[in-house]
């Protein structure tokens, strides 16, 4: 069966009327949908309470160097923390090579990552540098935040 002209004109009118209209659209799954949400939520300005937003992290090597200057450095548990007094709140993440391979090292800067995020509201005031020279679970460094900061 060939198509004709006519019929093949139809189809593509069609097409671009289902394009407008969102008709036979594929449903977002996963991360893809995670990610709409987020990003409506976030212009709507709605912005969750335990959220860590990007201008809350450390960035650049410049205010590295600064904190490991000029900062305070504490240890408890597995976790260092370097800090300062500040008025923004910020932290940095940092795991050391010797805390193994790359995906190692990646997933100890998720897991000190969460514990911030999970305790932000205790560091307010403070520039922070979360740096860790072995694998760490996420019991390990809440308890390490915790100590932190009733040592404080």
């Amino acid at each position: 069966m060939q198509k004709t002209e006519k019929d093949a004109w139809l189809s593509q009118a069609h097409e671009i009327q289902s394009r407008e209209t969102g008709v036979g659209k594929k449903e977002k799954k996963g991360a893809e949908k995670a990610r709409c949400i987020v990003r409506s939520k976030v212009e709507g300005r709605e912005i969750k309470k335990h959220a860590l937003p990007r201008t809350e992290i450390l960035k650049g090597s410049s205010e590295f160097k600064e904190l490991f200057a000029r900062g305070r450095r504490r240890k408890s548990g597995k976790i260092r923390f370097i800090y300062v007094s500040s008025d923004v709140r910020k932290a940095g993440f940092i795991a050391s090579r010797k805390s193994g391979c790359a995906v190692k090292r990646n997933r100890a800067r998720r897991i000190l990552r969460e514990a911030y995020r999970m305790n932000k509201e205790k560091f307010k005031g403070m520039k922070i540098i979360f740096y860790t020279e072995e694998n760490i679970t996420l019991k390990e460094a809440l308890d390490a935040v915790h100590r932190f900061k009733e040592g404080r």
